[in-house]
């Protein structure tokens, strides 16, 4: 299992000051809170919502101190939420997949992506910002993953090629670190299941990908951009979902609900889902072994 932490250090510090400020204004002593889950007090309105902003202030701090119980809880959770997916999975198959409304709303669906279109994804090719299978996030940069052999998975490596060999000095830098015109691009499994801070009691799982795997994805990805603004849906600009998140906030009149699944289901038949699968590694490099994720296909 890779592992990728801030140190206590670098964060303890400076979230140990601010809280016992935060302490002090909403009257709650720190002792005992840094660290630890703060206890609600509802001795009073002032007390219960001090200790309540403390509380979501706190959530989402880190010590930075790795331990046992943490790692635990991390992987625990991970294992949940896959055999979460399983189950889901399961209802989805065999009850919306063919529902009327579902079909429906896949109707609308494929209505405004219309025909997939590789000339138009090709504009959108593009290196991510993060680390790599191959690549750390320290030299994430675009110098670095336009040198050495890129990584792709297999499904994904003849797309690849193809992206390199469009790009001349590209292909001769492939070239003249050991590549070959047959195999411009290193197979690999998949990607590879990592761990960053979240907060005292977990971790956070993330997937490093191939970098190639996020070169095509971009691609896909600005073709649902562009055409999602046609329905009035700008992934670009968060400006109305910071403005619902806010009125939320205020009055509870809105919620945030995680509709993944319902995206897969609705993009199952389009064209451009058996790239996205081909794009994004279908396995992960959970501590040293293999793991198949767990779509709807």
């Amino acid at each position: 299992m890779t592992r990728k932490r801030v140190t206590g250090a670098s964060i303890g510090f400076s979230n140990e000051r601010f809280l016992e400020l935060l302490a002090t204004i909403t009257g709650i002593s720190p002792v005992g809170v840094l660290g630890r889950e703060t206890p609600l007090d509802f001795s009073s309105l002032e007390a219960a919502r001090g200790s309540l902003l403390l509380r979501e202030v706190f959530s989402k701090y880190d010590d930075g101190k790795p331990s046992p119980e943490k790692e635990e809880t991390t992987w625990k959770r991970f294992h949940q939420a896959e055999r979460l997916c399983l189950e889901t999975n399961e209802i989805v198959r065999k009850t919306f997949k063919y529902d009327p409304f579902w079909v429906s709303v896949r109707s609308r669906v494929f209505a405004f992506l219309g025909k997939f279109s590789w000339d138009e994804c090709a504009k959108g090719f593009g290196h991510g910002p993060g680390g790599t299978t191959r690549l750390p996030r320290r030299e994430a940069y675009a110098a670095h993953k336009y040198s050495g052999i890129p990584e792709s998975t297999s499904g994904n490596a003849a797309l690849a090629s193809c992206a390199i060999r469009t790009i001349p000095l590209w292909k001769h830098n492939v070239l003249s670190r050991g590549g070959t015109e047959e195999q411009l691009v290193s197979v690999v499994p998949g990607n590879s299941v990592i761990t960053v801070p979240k907060n005292y009691k977990t971790d956070r799982t993330i997937a490093k990908e191939p970098c190639m795997n996020v070169y095509i994805q971009k691609g896909i990805g600005h073709v649902i951009r562009r055409k999602l603004k046609h329905v009035g849906i700008d992934l670009d600009d968060q400006t109305n979902n910071q403005e619902a998140a806010r009125k939320g906030s205020l009055d509870g009149s809105l919620a945030t609900v995680d509709l993944l699944w319902l995206v897969t289901l609705c993009l199952s038949n389009w064209s451009v889902f058996s790239y996205l699968t081909i794009g994004g590694g279908l396995s992960s490099r959970v501590d040293r072994q293999l793991a198949f994720l767990l779509m709807v296909p």
